[in-house]
This record gives structure tokens, C-alpha cells and sequence, in this order.
């Protein structure tokens, strides 16, 4: 019984601290994995305005993955330059876009079907402001 650990020894300074650190890196990998997808969502949602847009280029971003079996090179994301028209003016930006489960259909339409137009969303407000409806 005297070696029992006594129950406050979860409340010294150095175990709350080591807690708090480890719980705050469980939490930051959890947002950086759903808080993208989130943003995205909520842009989607405040762009009221919608337009077809053309694809200008398209420039593939490399990736590099190390791990015991050697290092690998692969493509992560896509650099995708447009066009699009609101009233009478031309707009143009560019957006990169990562390859995700959500948005394999997009890339297979612009890249292997040749698909050279894309549903853009605008704001209303200030048309310049845009991004790639990838659904």
C-alpha cells in the first residue's frame, strides 16, 4: 500500500503540463484535418454568385513523402488558372486545389475527359473574389 500513487499526482505541475501539451497536438492534427473542408463549405456558402468559367492552365504541384521505404515524389495538388465573365467584365485568378477523395470526379472531368469549363462562385459584392465549385 505505500507504494500506491496518490490521486493528486495527476494534478502536479509537470503531469498537467505534459497533458495539456500532448491534448493540444491531438487537437491541432484533428483540425488540420476537418477545418479546411469547413472553410471551404462556408465560402462556398457566402459566394452567391455563380458563373461558368474557362480554364486558362493547369499546373501540377509536387509532393514529397519520405518513409522507411525510400522517398517518394507524387502529385498533392493541382495550381488551376481561369476565366470567368460577371456583366461585362473579365475576371481572372487562380486557385490550387488538392486531391482529395471529395474531388476525385472534378479532376477526372478537366483532366482525362478534357473538360475545359468550370462552374465558378463568386461574391457579389466584389466579383474578383472567387474560388472553384469542385462538386
Amino acid at each position: 500500500m505505500a507504494n500506491k500513487i496518490p490521486w493528486y499526482h495527476l494534478f502536479e505541475w509537470k503531469n498537467l503540463t505534459g497533458t495539456i501539451v500532448i491534448l493540444l497536438i491531438i487537437g491541432s492534427l484533428i483540425a488540420f484535418k476537418f477545418v479546411p473542408d469547413i472553410i471551404y463549405r462556408n465560402k462556398l456558402e457566402t459566394y452567391q454568385g455563380e458563373a461558368v468559367g474557362t480554364i486558362v492552365s493547369i499546373k501540377a504541384n509536387e509532393e514529397m513523402s519520405q518513409s522507411h521505404n525510400g522517398t517518394e515524389i507524387y502529385i498533392g495538388s493541382y495550381t488551376i488558372s481561369y476565366q470567368y465573365q460577371v456583366d461585362s467584365l473579365v475576371f481572372t485568378s487562380a486557385k490550387t486545389i488538392h486531391l482529395t477523395t471529395h474531388n476525385h470526379e472534378f479532376f477526372d472531368r478537366i483532366l482525362v475527359d478534357s473538360v475545359n469549363s468550370i462552374t465558378i462562385r463568386y461574391d457579389k459584392d466584389r466579383p474578383s473574389i472567387s474560388t472553384i465549385k469542385t462538386d
